[in-house]
């Protein structure tokens, strides 16, 4: 039986060695943990290393659930409705669901302030109290 997969994961698709700092692309799933294995060094690096969800004890097709729930609007309150259904059985405690939104908040706030400063102009601007309008000439 196939199962349905999302055809966009917002797991990242590579990760850097913690030692040898090269990028890694092979992922495995160990005890439910996605991880990334660096064959030179031999070690694992957790598919969330280096991120603002670094310190995460959720799975990562949690996150990814509470991710989409986000970018759809959702309510902290909607998303513990959703998850708690039998369907789905996936129990969070409220605050932990509005502690992930307000972490997704600050990406999203990061990223607009990094994207916004490359188009802020640079020195001092003035505006005056001048009203620009089209004026129509008629023929007098």
């Amino acid at each position: 039986m196939n199962s349905w997969k999302p055809e966009v994961s917002l797991v990242p698709l590579y990760q850097k060695c913690s030692k040898c700092q090269k990028f890694l692309t092979q992922q495995l799933k160990i005890y439910g943990c996605l991880r990334f294995y660096c064959k030179s060094c031999e070690l694992y690096t957790l598919w969330n290393n280096g991120t603002k969800l670094h310190s995460s004890k959720l799975n990562y097709t949690v996150i990814e659930k509470l991710i989409l729930m986000f970018l759809d609007k959702k309510t902290p309150q909607d998303a513990h409705d959703i998850l708690s259904y039998s369907f789905v059985n996936e129990r969070i405690n409220i605050n932990t669901i509005k502690k992930y939104f307000t972490i997704f908040c600050q990406v999203a706030y990061d990223y607009y302030i990094q994207q916004m400063g490359s188009m802020l102009l640079e020195n001092n601007i003035e505006i005056d109290e001048t009203h620009l309008y089209y004026e129509k000439k008629s023929a007098k």
